[in-house]
């Protein structure tokens, strides 16, 4: 997962892309019919990489935008529908990924690139598992309604994100967009 574009497997890099992407489509799309009957909600997860230009993570930062992108959508097309859906970083949980992410061939042949991975995923501090739990629990009861189809991290204070819920949606924070000249 974090290896330099110029050494990463072709396929490993599709079957990333796929795993975070085309999974959690073609699951949306099997149960978009009984979402709409019951009024469901979606809770995505992605990550700060589909935020942020992260280095060394082309296939995951690629599939981790998409999905939000790809929420970003459903939510302008099925919202007003009653249909909830939603893309929530859950922040940093320490997981196997911290462990299995970097692979032995970035190790051996780029050694400096994993020195600086190391070195940039060491300096967060990890969340407990519970808070992007209870975070996704505030969703699915409807109280994070301004961030319907937005970029949510499950690790801010999510009183303030309502508190401001007006500016958020005036302003369109927390979207994914390409700011122009005018």
């Amino acid at each position: 997962m974090f290896e330099p574009f110029q050494i990463s497997d072709s396929d490993s890099w599709w079957d990333q892309l796929t795993l975070n992407l085309r999974f959690p489509v073609d699951l949306t799309r099997l149960l978009l019919p009984t979402l709409f009957s019951r009024k469901g909600t979606i809770i995505y997860t992605v990550s700060r990489a589909a935020a942020k230009s992260l280095p060394w993570t082309t296939s995951y930062n690629a599939s981790k935008t998409a999905l939000l992108r790809f929420a970003g959508t459903l939510h302008a097309e099925f919202g007003a529908q009653g249909l909830e859906v939603y893309a929530m970083h859950p922040g940093e949980v320490e997981t196997e990924l911290h462990v299995t992410a970097f692979p032995e061939k970035a190790k051996r042949e780029t050694p400096e690139v994993y020195a600086k991975i190391k070195e940039f995923t060491g300096r967060g501090k990890h969340s407990e598992v519970e808070v992007p739990a209870w975070t996704a629990v505030w969703l699915a009861v409807g109280r994070g309604k301004c961030m319907r189809g937005r970029y949510l991290d499950a690790s801010k204070d999510v009183g303030e994100l309502v508190s401001r819920e007006k500016e958020i949606v005036e302003k369109g924070l927390y979207e994914l967009k390409v700011e122009e000249l005018t």
